[in-house]
């Protein structure tokens, strides 16, 4: 008997930062104007994403594939939330 484990997707991801004042929500919100680069802002939200998303075997999506699902660089070279 094999044990099925279910996986988080990018999708589901993306609704947990919709659900006001939950971890997610806020640690997404943390990158929103922060520069793109090696900032140390951008580090800690960064960060901030990685901690509150699920363990990487827990998830079929990179922190690197949620930030570009869940955000676009705007002409200031600044994330911005989609």
């Amino acid at each position: 008997m094999t044990k099925h484990t279910h996986q988080q997707t990018i999708r589901q991801a993306m609704a947990a930062t919709r659900v006001d004042k939950s971890n997610m929500a806020r640690a997404a919100c943390a990158l929103d104007g922060c520069p793109v680069g090696g900032w140390g802002e951008t580090a800690q939200a960064m960060r901030q994403i990685a901690e509150y998303l699920p363990s990487r075997s827990e998830r079929t999506y990179s922190v690197a594939e949620f930030v570009a699902a869940a955000y676009y660089v705007d002409h200031a070279d600044r994330y911005r939330s989609r």
